[in-house]
C-alpha cells in the first residue's frame, strides 16, 4: 500500500471504480484487461510490455479511464522492417489512443527487427500526479492492477469450488 495519502486515495478510487463498475457491468473486459497486464507485466522494469498495438492501446486507455490523476508514459519501438517509417509508426500509436491524448507522454525508442510487427512495440509506464513529489510514482497503479489480478484469481477459484 502506498504511504503518501493522496496516492493511498487515488489507489482507493481506482479500486472502487473496478470492482464497483467494472466488475458488475464489464467482467469480460475486466478479466481480459487484467490478463493482458498478468501477462505482460515486467515488475522488476516497472512497465507493460506492449506487443499487439490494439490491445495494449486499449489496456493503457482502460487504466487512465480508472481515475483523472493516472498518467502514462509509452515507448514506442519502431519496427525497422516496417513499410511505414519509425515517424509514422508513432503517429499511428499517437492517433488509436484519441481520448487520452493530455495524459500520455510519448517517447520514440531506437528503431527494431526483434518482432515483425507493422507497428513495432511499446512499453507503458503508469504514474500517478502527485503535487508532494517531485518524482513520477509507478506504485500506486501498479499495485491496484496487481491487488486486482489476485482478488479476480481467488473470486474465479471460490466460484468454481461452488459449482
Amino acid at each position: 500500500m502506498p504511504h503518501s495519502l493522496q496516492e493511498r486515495q487515488i489507489v482507493y478510487a481506482m479500486y472502487r471504480v473496478i470492482w464497483s463498475r467494472w466488475s458488475e457491468y464489464h467482467p469480460d473486459q475486466l478479466r481480459r484487461h487484467l490478463r493482458f497486464f498478468y501477462r505482460f507485466h515486467r515488475a522488476t522494469d516497472g512497465h507493460v510490455w506492449i506487443r499487439d498495438v490494439d490491445d495494449g492501446l486499449a489496456f493503457v486507455s482502460w487504466v487512465l479511464s480508472l481515475d483523472a490523476s493516472v498518467r502514462a508514459v509509452v515507448e514506442v519501438t519502431p519496427n525497422a522492417r516496417s513499410s511505414l517509417s519509425s515517424k509514422e509508426q508513432t503517429r499511428e500509436w499517437k492517433q488509436r489512443l484519441p481520448s487520452h491524448r493530455h495524459k500520455v507522454e510519448w517517447q520514440e525508442k531506437p528503431a527494431g527487427r526483434r518482432y515483425a510487427h507493422q507497428l513495432g512495440t511499446g512499453n507503458v509506464k503508469f504514474h500517478v500526479a502527485n503535487g508532494n513529489k517531485k518524482a513520477r510514482s509507478g506504485y500506486p497503479a501498479r499495485y491496484v492492477l496487481v491487488v486486482a489480478c489476485i482478488v479476480l484469481a481467488a473470486v474465479t477459484r471460490l466460484r468454481a469450488s461452488n459449482s
